[in-house]
């Protein structure tokens, strides 16, 4: 269908894949100071933004630049939100992919403490942890990570960390001050602006095969996305998805602002109205 119109495939499908990903200021910002935290393991680094914004993106980036290298060892959390003690660690070392004998709690911190040493002192690797989703930690999760973050030398840690988390992890860390004070770089990434919302657009449409005409979005429809998607990546997406899909449904050449506000609004009545918070 998108051979239609010049493209070679569809340009703004949902997901965490970096080829789409619109490095702005920000994700770019973020990325850099993340590689350098962990390139001098300092331990624990923390990504906030809303829903949307690009988290998942990230750990994603995160995972294919260090898990092709023969120095690290990478392991993946996308949802830490389990029942129990001991299935979190089974979670953590399943992202490892570690086996561990006997199934008790003290059993797999003590496989995960081991693992920790071999990795480092023995094989000279360094452990890289990502955990997606980090909103979902329960209290508990985090007096279980902030013991992790204690496998350590006096002059490195064992343990990689790197949580990518939506707001509500703050105010679960408030009383957690031992956990807190172990956050080496913590960094939010807020709503795009107009201009970055365009930019996102533009590069979604090149990455798909887009030369520069037709103009699909003009600068008015832009106008309108970016005001009903309040600058979430996401959610621009989203909108724009279901434009050109009209487009190419009715024959249109461009996207108008008549197409895109009853789209933005049926998102609106599904999913709520965003309140953003910017830090």
């Amino acid at each position: 269908m998108f051979s239609l119109i010049g493209l070679s495939e569809a340009p703004f499908r949902l997901g965490p894949d970096p080829r789409y990903f619109f490095r702005t200021q920000g994700h770019e910002r973020a990325l850099q100071r993340l590689y350098l935290s962990i390139e001098q393991k300092t331990g624990l680094d923390i990504i906030y933004g809303d829903y949307g914004t690009g988290k998942s993106t990230i750990a994603e980036i995160l995972l294919q630049r260090y898990a092709s290298r023969d120095d690290f060892v990478v392991g993946r959390i996308t949802n830490p939100g389990v029942p129990t003690v001991f299935q979190f660690y089974k979670l953590l070392l399943d992202g490892f992919g570690v086996e561990v004998k006997g199934h008790s709690t003290l059993n797999y911190s003590r496989a995960l403490e081991s693992f920790a040493l071999d990795t480092n002192l023995a094989e000279n690797k360094n452990i890289l942890l990502i955990i997606d989703e980090g909103e979902s930690l329960s209290p508990t999760f985090i007096d279980v990570l902030r013991t992790v973050l204690n496998f350590e030398t006096p002059t490195q840690k064992f343990i990689q960390m790197t949580i990518l988390a939506q707001l509500e992890l703050i105010i679960k860390m408030k009383r957690k001050r031992n956990f807190v004070s172990r956050i080496n770089m913590s960094y939010a990434l807020n709503p795009l602006e107009r201009d970055e919302t365009k930019g996102l657009i533009e590069h979604r449409l090149r990455q798909a095969g887009w030369k520069g005409t037709p103009i699909w979005f003009p600068e008015e429809t832009i106008d309108v996305i970016f005001e009903r998607s309040k600058g979430i990546p996401r959610s621009i997406t989203s909108i724009c998805r279901e434009g050109l899909n009209q487009a190419i449904i009715n024959g249109d050449d461009c996207i108008s602002v008549a197409t895109i506000i009853p789209i933005a609004e049926e998102e609106a009545r599904i999913y709520g109205e965003r309140k953003i918070t910017k830090l």
